[in-house]
């Protein structure tokens, strides 16, 4: 598990994106690979055996510490079409809770407004998601514990806006997590 220190975000592993720009051109990322991305667009698709691994990798690296700790709930970072509750993150995060003895808080934050997928361009900033996030069921969340799960985060705004508006809400402490953070071939920590 990685630590993104800038943003107090974990994150289990590196996502590179399918296509990158290659002498001006938007190529195939030779990089790409079930590795370094294809798992997370299979958890996406609801592929079970994504599901399975990353459903794993977050019991290897909390279950010890949170093992029915009461206390705790899970939540999901929303997508971005108002009442999407058919990806492969709930189910990972669904099953997490069940098998750890956590609250299942994942339709606590609800996406109220349709924005534009921000793997297609949308707006990343902060403001958009608390233009278009609402909370639900506060009774899950309040005096609690919180991971705040998300698939994969690029500039993380979208957790830290979730955290926000789950620790106005009456959250104890929250601890954002993302499956995947993307690199990109530009960035300085990542060496093509």
């Amino acid at each position: 598990m990685y630590f993104e220190y800038g943003t107090n975000i974990f994150y289990f592993e590196v996502y590179l994106p399918t296509k990158i720009w290659i002498n001006g051109v938007k190529t195939r990322n030779p990089a790409f690979n079930k590795n370094t991305g294809g798992r997370i667009l299979d958890l996406k698709r609801g592929d079970k055996e994504a599901i399975q691994y990353y459903y794993k990798n977050l019991i290897d690296t909390f279950g010890t510490s949170l093992k029915n700790k009461k206390n705790t709930s899970i939540a999901l970072v929303p997508s971005s079409k108002p009442d999407n509750f058919t990806s492969g993150l709930i189910t990972v995060a669904q099953v997490f809770a069940k098998k750890l003895g956590l609250i299942d808080a994942t339709k606590c934050l609800i996406r109220h407004k349709e924005i534009k997928k921000l793997a297609y361009g949308g707006n990343r900033s902060k403001e958009t998601h608390f233009e278009s996030i609402r909370i639900e069921n506060t009774g899950l969340i309040k005096d609690k514990y919180v991971i705040l799960l998300d698939d994969v985060t690029t500039s993380g705004n979208s957790l830290l806006a979730c955290k926000e508006i789950l620790e106005n809400a009456g959250s104890k402490n929250v601890l954002c997590v993302a499956l995947a953070k993307t690199k990109h071939n530009d960035d300085s920590d990542f060496d093509f």
